[in-house]
Protein backbone atom coordinates (compact mmCIF):
# COMPACT_ATOMS: atom_id res chain seq x y z
CA UNK A 1 0.00 0.00 0.00
CA UNK A 2 1.48 3.21 -1.33
CA UNK A 3 1.52 6.44 0.66
CA UNK A 4 -1.28 8.01 -1.44
CA UNK A 5 -3.50 4.58 -0.78
CA UNK A 6 -2.70 5.10 2.96
CA UNK A 7 -3.76 9.31 2.96
CA UNK A 8 -7.43 7.90 1.13
CA UNK A 9 -7.74 5.14 3.82
CA UNK A 10 -6.72 7.77 6.70
CA UNK A 11 -9.50 10.10 5.25
CA UNK A 12 -12.08 7.88 4.86
CA UNK A 13 -11.81 6.58 8.30
CA UNK A 14 -11.73 10.45 9.35
CA UNK A 15 -15.04 11.43 7.58
CA UNK A 16 -16.61 7.93 9.47
CA UNK A 17 -15.37 8.72 13.03
CA UNK A 18 -16.07 12.26 12.95
CA UNK A 19 -19.65 10.92 11.15
CA UNK A 20 -20.00 8.87 14.50
CA UNK A 21 -19.61 11.28 16.91
CA UNK A 22 -21.70 13.38 15.32
CA UNK A 23 -24.49 11.06 15.66
CA UNK A 24 -23.58 9.88 18.80
CA UNK A 25 -23.66 13.85 20.37
CA UNK A 26 -27.02 13.45 18.86
CA UNK A 27 -28.56 10.63 20.78
CA UNK A 28 -26.62 11.89 23.81
CA UNK A 29 -29.04 15.36 23.37
CA UNK A 30 -31.89 13.19 22.62
CA UNK A 31 -31.35 11.18 25.50
CA UNK A 32 -31.00 13.75 28.13
CA UNK A 33 -34.12 15.67 26.43
CA UNK A 34 -36.31 12.89 27.28
CA UNK A 35 -35.02 12.22 30.76
CA UNK A 36 -34.85 15.86 31.73
CA UNK A 37 -38.44 16.72 30.24
CA UNK A 38 -39.82 13.71 32.38
CA UNK A 39 -37.80 14.72 35.71
CA UNK A 40 -39.31 18.79 34.93
CA UNK A 41 -42.56 17.06 34.49
CA UNK A 42 -42.73 14.96 37.18
CA UNK A 43 -41.21 17.52 39.77
CA UNK A 44 -44.33 20.58 38.82
CA UNK A 45 -46.46 17.67 39.61
CA UNK A 46 -45.16 17.00 42.95
CA UNK A 47 -44.72 20.84 43.32
CA UNK A 48 -48.34 21.53 43.02
CA UNK A 49 -49.21 18.54 45.93
CA UNK A 50 -47.02 20.06 48.14
CA UNK A 51 -48.87 21.81 51.29
CA UNK A 52 -45.62 23.98 52.45
CA UNK A 53 -45.25 26.92 50.13
CA UNK A 54 -41.79 27.46 50.69
CA UNK A 55 -40.61 24.18 49.95
CA UNK A 56 -41.79 24.45 46.61
CA UNK A 57 -40.42 27.88 46.15
CA UNK A 58 -36.93 25.98 46.67
CA UNK A 59 -37.56 23.29 45.01
CA UNK A 60 -38.71 25.26 42.01
CA UNK A 61 -35.36 27.38 42.34
CA UNK A 62 -33.36 24.60 42.12
CA UNK A 63 -35.31 22.90 38.87
CA UNK A 64 -35.24 26.20 37.44
CA UNK A 65 -31.37 26.39 37.97
CA UNK A 66 -30.97 23.31 36.33
CA UNK A 67 -32.94 24.41 33.52
CA UNK A 68 -30.14 27.31 33.07
CA UNK A 69 -27.47 24.05 33.35
CA UNK A 70 -29.85 22.19 30.59
CA UNK A 71 -29.71 25.42 27.95
CA UNK A 72 -26.13 25.44 28.54
CA UNK A 73 -25.50 21.93 27.71
CA UNK A 74 -27.98 22.19 24.56
CA UNK A 75 -25.42 24.99 23.48
CA UNK A 76 -21.87 22.94 24.37
CA UNK A 77 -23.97 19.93 22.23
CA UNK A 78 -24.62 22.30 19.52
CA UNK A 79 -21.09 23.27 19.14
CA UNK A 80 -19.45 19.67 19.54
CA UNK A 81 -21.74 18.13 16.59
CA UNK A 82 -21.20 21.23 14.28
CA UNK A 83 -17.44 20.33 14.91
CA UNK A 84 -17.78 16.95 14.34
CA UNK A 85 -19.37 17.98 10.76
CA UNK A 86 -16.97 20.57 10.23
CA UNK A 87 -14.22 18.23 10.60
CA UNK A 88 -15.97 15.43 8.81
CA UNK A 89 -16.80 17.68 5.49
CA UNK A 90 -12.89 19.25 6.08
CA UNK A 91 -11.74 15.72 5.23
CA UNK A 92 -14.23 14.41 3.02
CA UNK A 93 -12.76 17.62 0.98
CA UNK A 94 -9.57 16.40 1.09
CA UNK A 95 -10.02 12.86 0.14
CA UNK A 96 -12.10 14.35 -2.88
CA UNK A 97 -9.54 16.01 -3.80
CA UNK A 98 -6.78 13.09 -3.75
CA UNK A 99 -9.29 11.07 -5.90
CA UNK A 100 -10.12 13.56 -8.49
CA UNK A 101 -13.77 14.10 -7.76
CA UNK A 102 -15.25 17.78 -6.70
CA UNK A 103 -18.71 17.25 -5.88
CA UNK A 104 -19.46 17.26 -2.14
CA UNK A 105 -21.20 13.92 -0.84
CA UNK A 106 -24.60 13.50 0.04
CA UNK A 107 -24.39 14.35 4.14
CA UNK A 108 -22.31 17.52 3.64
CA UNK A 109 -24.58 19.50 0.82
CA UNK A 110 -27.06 19.07 3.68
CA UNK A 111 -24.64 21.32 5.88
CA UNK A 112 -22.60 22.90 3.24
CA UNK A 113 -22.94 27.62 3.40
CA UNK A 114 -24.37 27.61 0.03
CA UNK A 115 -27.69 25.67 1.49
CA UNK A 116 -28.34 28.44 4.42
CA UNK A 117 -31.09 29.26 2.69
CA UNK A 118 -32.88 26.43 3.16
CA UNK A 119 -35.74 26.79 5.15
CA UNK A 120 -34.93 23.53 6.77
CA UNK A 121 -31.76 23.97 7.54
CA UNK A 122 -30.79 23.79 11.23
CA UNK A 123 -34.41 23.00 11.83
CA UNK A 124 -33.33 20.37 15.03
CA UNK A 125 -31.10 22.90 16.22
CA UNK A 126 -33.43 25.73 16.70
CA UNK A 127 -35.94 23.21 18.02
CA UNK A 128 -34.19 22.16 20.61
CA UNK A 129 -32.97 25.98 21.35
CA UNK A 130 -36.29 26.77 21.95
CA UNK A 131 -37.58 23.45 24.02
CA UNK A 132 -34.77 24.54 26.51
CA UNK A 133 -35.31 27.84 26.05
CA UNK A 134 -39.20 27.19 26.99
CA UNK A 135 -39.12 25.27 29.46
CA UNK A 136 -36.51 27.41 31.48
CA UNK A 137 -39.41 30.41 31.04
CA UNK A 138 -41.80 28.17 32.21
CA UNK A 139 -39.99 27.27 35.34
CA UNK A 140 -39.11 30.65 35.90
CA UNK A 141 -42.16 31.54 35.65
CA UNK A 142 -43.71 29.39 38.55
CA UNK A 143 -40.85 30.17 40.61
CA UNK A 144 -41.70 33.47 40.09
CA UNK A 145 -45.22 32.85 41.43
CA UNK A 146 -44.39 29.96 43.94
CA UNK A 147 -41.88 33.09 45.50
CA UNK A 148 -45.21 35.29 45.73
CA UNK A 149 -47.30 32.87 47.21
CA UNK A 150 -44.67 32.00 49.20
CA UNK A 151 -43.86 35.52 51.03
CA UNK A 152 -47.62 36.68 50.87
CA UNK A 153 -48.10 33.82 53.03
CA UNK A 154 -51.09 32.10 50.70
CA UNK A 155 -48.42 29.26 50.16
CA UNK A 156 -50.05 27.00 52.54
CA UNK A 157 -53.17 26.15 50.20
CA UNK A 158 -51.00 25.33 46.84
CA UNK A 159 -51.92 22.09 46.69
CA UNK A 160 -55.00 21.25 44.57
CA UNK A 161 -58.35 20.21 46.24
CA UNK A 162 -59.56 16.80 45.89
CA UNK A 163 -62.46 18.18 44.33
CA UNK A 164 -60.66 20.24 41.63
CA UNK A 165 -58.72 16.58 41.03
CA UNK A 166 -62.40 15.31 40.23
CA UNK A 167 -63.51 18.37 38.25
CA UNK A 168 -60.33 17.87 35.85
CA UNK A 169 -60.84 14.22 36.02
CA UNK A 170 -64.74 14.62 34.62
CA UNK A 171 -63.49 16.98 32.06
CA UNK A 172 -60.68 14.73 30.56
CA UNK A 173 -63.32 12.04 30.91
CA UNK A 174 -65.62 13.94 28.74
CA UNK A 175 -62.90 14.92 26.02
CA UNK A 176 -62.07 11.20 25.81
CA UNK A 177 -65.86 10.34 25.47
CA UNK A 178 -65.97 12.74 22.65
CA UNK A 179 -63.45 11.94 20.89
CA UNK A 180 -64.79 8.22 20.78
Amino acid sequence: MDVQEKKIEYLQHCVSENLNHARHVENERLTFTSIYTAIVVGSVAVLFGLENGGVAFVVSLLLTGFGLIAVLLNGRWQEVFDDHIAKAESCDAQWRKMIGEQEKGYVFKKYSAENEQNPHEGRTKRTFALLYKGILLALAALTIYLGVRAVTGDGSSLYFSSESVEALEEFLNKILEAEK
